[in-house]
């Protein structure tokens, strides 16, 4: 039997929330956000929890408080704010599951990002490695003081304190040249960043809008969008050729066998009837 209801498209069971619309939200989980030069290309996880309902335009709001919004963050060391992005929403509303990417930022006291300090950790690593540079420069004028001077074509000779003392120098210099090379390299690896802690009441705003889906809507769209890819892709049906010595004819064919007749057969048959007649 047709059903009416089957036949008809239902619409969406959640509303649209427009774009620049914003809420009221607690960090969850904070984060050490990468403010190096290349801090935006790896980027940290974070997460809030909303708190108030959601402001849409027109003094119209819409509650989802409770959801989560799941984040990821950068530092800059210019403005010393955490850049913080959304990348999705996950709600229990109703008995029915929302969880579907969103995009958007975060701000703090009426500004893009969360304000926090810089921190830079390498100092004590910088430290060791200036000592280690003192160290190598003293190995290097003991081994030179060790060296007794000579005049123009004589020859040195080394006694046993000289060669004591030079073996000395020189194995606290280098020593000290790789040791301070390898706390440079230590303190390369390191880069500044940017902490925030949980619990900062931030305001999430939501850049572009976006259609509420629960995870069933979701599910059944992208399986008619799959069904909507197969039918396009499946070829058309051609219909079979028809044979000219069937029931069916060809156009081309006939035209070409009317053209062949002569029209003095049909002449000289009409005459003879005429004939027959008188």
């Amino acid at each position: 039997t047709f059903s009416y209801d089957a036949a008809v498209k239902k619409g969406p069971s959640l509303p649209y929330i427009p774009s620049g619309s914003f809420a009221k939200t607690m960090l969850i989980e904070g984060a050490d956000a990468n403010a190096s030069v290349t801090g935006n290309e790896s980027t940290v996880p974070m997460q809030l929890r909303i708190t108030g309902p959601v402001e849409m335009p027109n003094s119209k709001t819409y509650d989802l408080t409770g959801c989560f919004v799941g984040l990821e963050a950068w530092g800059d060391v210019s403005s010393e704010r955490a850049i913080v992005r959304t990348r999705n929403i996950s709600c229990l509303k109703d008995g029915k599951t929302i969880d579907m990417p969103v995009k958007g930022h975060v701000s703090f006291r009426g500004k893009n990002g969360i304000k926090g300090e810089v921190v830079m950790r390498n100092g004590k690593i910088l430290g060791w490695a200036w000592g280690a540079g003192f160290v190598d420069g003293i190995g290097q004028g003991m081994e030179r003081a060790s060296q007794p001077a000579v005049g123009l074509g004589a020859t040195a000779t080394y006694g046993a304190g000289d060669v004591f003392r030079m073996g000395i120098g020189g194995g606290a210099s280098k020593a000290a040249q790789t040791l301070s090379d390898y706390y440079i390299k230590r303190a390369e690896q390191y880069h500044p960043v940017i902490p925030i802690g949980a619990g900062n009441e931030v305001t999430v705003v939501f850049q572009d809008g976006f259609q509420l889906k629960t995870v069933e809507e979701m599910a059944q769209e992208q399986a008619r969008h799959r069904k909507e890819d197969e039918n396009a892709e499946s070829p058309v049906p051609v219909p079979p050729s028809v044979d000219s010595h069937m029931n069916g004819f060809n156009t081309d064919q006939m035209l070409k066998q009317l053209g062949d007749l002569n029209p003095q057969q049909f002449m000289s048959g009409s005459q003879g009837g005429h004939a027959n007649g008188k």
